[in-house]
């Protein structure tokens, strides 16, 4: 996880501006898929693996007055943004640590939610794993992340195409990412990690972007790479190329809708 976390440290405020409140609403939904066990409770504790900046937990912190949480994370820039963004709170332990190696005792957690992160962890049965073994019996996991898409959307394939044409720099992103297959076999992976009572959902992050909003995206985050070479000169020219390009597209053209599964599982006894 050394590549994901290094990258996340140098991007934590890009992400914070530019992605995070793109895959936020679908994230927050996690909430509610855990309500009946936490509405019930005034002495849980609740980790979030792979908290990032800290949306998921100020939420749950907000939504539960007694609740504690853990927020879980690998990079030190995120977890930095996370305190920023909570402040201070007794009821919230930041630490280091990833979807594989939790720094928590066994059965120690009443609810785990992941939020984005299983398609980033090498080996994510042992990640599922892991998650099994911080929860109490008949703990419970939520997690939402990427099922496999080839939808086309034509304002990023028409930037590639600019790129190419233009003969800039690629795309260097030093990591994979693993979405799942399917919805299906995101629930069958749970079942294989030992979780019981499986439901999982499709759903969509979906977000409305204006064109200026969207080059903002690709500069600061998702073609970033793309553009950090560039001297200011030749930025502004691809800036004002690429919006050339997309002024006739209509706004529809700027939804832009990706599947997700969302995953609600209990802790089963072996």
């Amino acid at each position: 996880m050394s590549d994901v976390s290094d990258s996340y440290d140098r991007a934590a405020v890009r992400y914070r501006d530019w992605w995070g409140p793109v895959i936020a609403p679908t994230a927050l939904r996690l909430l509610d898929r855990v309500a009946y066990q936490l509405d019930r409770r005034t002495d849980a504790q609740l980790v979030d693996v792979g908290t990032g900046i800290g949306l998921l937990a100020t939420a749950a912190l907000d939504r539960w007055p007694t609740l504690r949480v853990v927020g879980v994370d690998p990079s030190l820039g995120m977890r930095a943004l996370a305190h920023e963004r909570v402040g201070a709170n007794g009821r919230l332990r930041l630490v280091a640590g990833d979807a594989q190696s939790i720094p928590l005792p066994d059965a120690s957690c009443d609810v785990a939610l992941t939020s984005f992160v299983l398609q980033l962890v090498p080996d994510r049965a042992a990640a599922l794993r892991e998650v099994r073994r911080v929860l109490h019996p008949e703990g419970w996991l939520a997690a939402v992340t990427w099922v496999e898409d080839e939808t086309d959307f034509q304002p990023l394939r028409m930037f590639d195409e600019l790129a190419d044409e233009l003969d800039l720099p690629e795309d260097a992103s030093n990591y994979e990412t693993n979405p799942f297959a399917s919805v299906e076999s995101g629930a069958e992976e749970l079942r294989d990690a030992g979780f019981a009572d499986v439901d999982a959902l499709r759903d969509f992050v979906e977000h409305q972007y204006t064109p200026e909003d969207y080059l903002g995206l690709l500069e600061n985050w998702e073609r970033d790479d793309v553009f950090e070479p560039l001297q200011p000169d030749e930025r502004q020219r691809v800036r004002n190329e690429t919006l050339r390009r997309w002024s006739d597209l209509p706004p529809s053209a700027f939804v832009w809708r990706a599947p997700v599964v969302s995953l609600l599982g209990r802790k089963a006894s072996r």
